[in-house]
């Protein structure tokens, strides 16, 4: 009998996600990852994980430390990039920029993203960038996280938004503007923005959609009008 579509479809989603949380560098244990998945969404029990993560070990370049328990999984560090000077300092700036945006507790999923490229010449960073606050409250990294799949994966959420609870809905992106990162996103053909730390929470629905064509620096955050009790956003239709 042949596999059923929609198992073999979740179980290779599972499995990028397991990879895609797999660091540079450093450790990660299969409880990390179960409780990771479950944060944005993806309930599955521990031995589930534990032989999606058998296949990500086997397929993909990721070690599985056995020397203690419980098991640690990383990715091979492999041939680092090279990048010359203005391509180092551009990285050193996007580097700085972030760890800036996002609380400290982040930084280590960061420096994991930023690893494959060599600092062999640079071994101390020459950008230093320093906000007044972080741009995302500590309290709502989960949420960013649920987001971040939602987007990813062109999932519709449902965002509580105190006292109101919006239905099904279409994330399209973030924007950073105002010193502080905004929701866009699209219900009943009109576009909004909110602030992330206005969200209470964000529920992940299994439904894709179609990206809209219209990209996203044709919406402007000086226009906004309320809807309902929610601020808008316009964007121009010239496409």
């Amino acid at each position: 009998m042949a596999p059923n579509k929609t198992t073999s479809i979740d179980q290779l989603l599972i499995v990028l996600e397991l990879y895609h949380r797999i660091p540079f560098g450093r450790k990660v244990t299969a409880g990390q990852l179960h409780q990771q998945l479950a944060e944005v969404g993806i309930h599955r029990d521990i031995r589930t994980v534990q032989r999606n993560l058998e296949l990500v070990v086997k397929f993909l370049d990721v070690e599985k430390d056995t020397r203690d328990k419980p098991y640690g999984y990383s990715k091979r560090l492999g041939t680092r990039l090279t990048l010359g000077p203005r391509e180092a300092i551009l990285l050193e700036t996007a580097l700085s920029g972030l760890k800036a945006a996002f609380p400290t507790a982040y930084h280590p999923v960061i420096e994991g993203a930023f690893a494959p490229f060599s600092r062999r010449n640079s071994p101390t960073a020459k950008v230093d960038i320093r906000p007044c606050r972080p741009l995302i409250e500590e309290s709502k990294m989960a949420l960013f996280e649920r987001l971040c799949f939602a987007l990813h994966y062109q999932r519709e959420i449902k965002l509580q938004l105190s006292p109101h609870t919006l239905p099904y809905c279409w994330p399209l992106g973030l924007r950073c503007e105002q010193e502080q990162f905004y929701l866009i996103y699209e219900y009943q053909h009109t576009r909004y923005a909110i602030p992330l730390n206005d969200i209470k929470e964000v529920s992940v629905s299994t439904f894709e959609f179609t990206y809209p064509s219209h990209a996203m620096s044709d919406i402007h955050l000086d226009s906004l009008a309320p809807f309902p009790s929610l601020p808008t956003l316009s964007y121009s239709s010239g496409i």
